[in-house]
C-alpha cells in the first residue's frame, strides 16, 4: 500500500502524543505586584508559562484537547509575542544580564516559532533573527538542533541539514532523528535508515523511529515525489 511520507510520520506523531490539559497565562503571576504597589517580574512564571504553550505548539500541527484550549493558547501566543520583547528591551538590559538577556532571546524565539505554527507567518523571521543572532554569541549543540528542527518543520531542508549536522558534531545526538526524516523526505530511505537506527542506539523508546524502521524494512513505507519550494513552503510533484 501506497503511503505518502509525511502523512504516515504526521499519523504517527497523532496517535504518540498525549497532550496535556492546556493552562492559560496569567500576566499577574509573572508580574507580581508588591506591597507598595510597584511590580517585580517572576521570570520562574514567565519560563513556565511559554514551556506550557510549547509543549502543545513547538511543531506543526499544534495539538490541543480542545478547540477553545487551542483559541486561548493562539491569543497567550500573540501576547507573549508583544511581552518578552517589551521585558528584554525595556526592562532587562544587555549589558546589565547578558545571560538573562540571551534567555529571553530564546524565549521570544520560542514563542515566534509557536506563532508561525498558529499560521502567523510573519513570525518566521522573528524566529530566524533570534535563532541565528544567539548562534552568532552562543552557539550549543542543542541550540543548533532547535533552530535546526524548526527550520525542518518550516520546509527549509538544506539550511536545516547544515544546523542538524552541527548539532550532531557537537554530541547531540537527537539530532539523528531530524536528519533521518529529511533523507527521506529526499526520498534516501537508506540513509534515513541509517541515521534512524543511529538515533535508536541512543533513544530506544521512540517508538515512531522504531516503526519508521521496520516500515523501511518490510517496503510498507514508499515514496511520491515531492520537490519543496523554500519560498513558498509547498510541496510540489516532481512530474510538474
Amino acid at each position: 500500500m501506497l503511503k505518502n511520507l509525511l502523512a504516515l510520520i504526521s499519523l504517527m506523531l497523532a496517535s504518540l502524543s498525549i497532550a496535556a490539559p492546556y493552562h492559560a497565562l496569567d500576566i499577574d503571576k509573572i508580574a507580581l505586584e508588591t506591597d507598595d504597589g510597584q511590580h517585580e517580574l517572576s521570570f520562574r512564571a514567565l519560563d513556565e508559562a511559554v514551556e506550557a504553550i510549547w509543549q502543545h505548539a513547538r511543531g506543526y500541527p499544534v495539538k490541543f484537547d480542545s478547540a477553545a484550549e487551542q483559541e486561548k493558547a493562539q491569543k497567550d501566543v500573540k501576547t507573549l509575542m508583544e511581552f518578552i520583547p517589551y521585558i528584554r528591551e525595556e526592562i532587562v538590559k544587555a549589558d546589565a544580564d547578558k545571560a538573562l538577556n540571551q534567555h529571553l532571546q530564546l524565549l521570544e524565539a520560542r514563542v515566534a516559532v509557536m506563532a508561525y505554527n498558529f499560521d502567523d507567518v510573519s513570525a518566521l523571521s522573528v524566529a530566524d533573527k533570534r535563532y541565528e543572532g544567539l548562534l552568532q554569541e552562543n552557539a550549543t549543540p542543542e541550540l543548533y538542533r532547535e533552530y535546526g528542527v524548526f527550520l525542518a518543520s518550516s520546509m527549509r531542508a538544506k539550511k536545516a541539514e547544515e544546523m542538524l549536522q552541527k548539532a550532531l558534531a557537537g554530541g547531540e545526538k537527537s539530532a539523528l532523528y531530524s536528519l533521518g526524516l529529511l533523507a527521506l523526505q529526499k526520498e534516501d530511505g537508506k540513509q534515513g535508515r541509517a541515521y534512524l537506527v543511529q538515533y535508536l542506539e541512543s533513544y530506544p523508546n521512540n517508538e515512531t523511529a522504531k516503526k519508521l524502521v521496520e516500515a523501511l524494512d518490510n517496503g510498507d513505507l514508499q515514496f511520491k515525489s515531492c520537490v519543496y519550494d523554500e519560498k513558498s513552503g509547498e510541496c510540489r510533484s516532481g512530474e510538474e
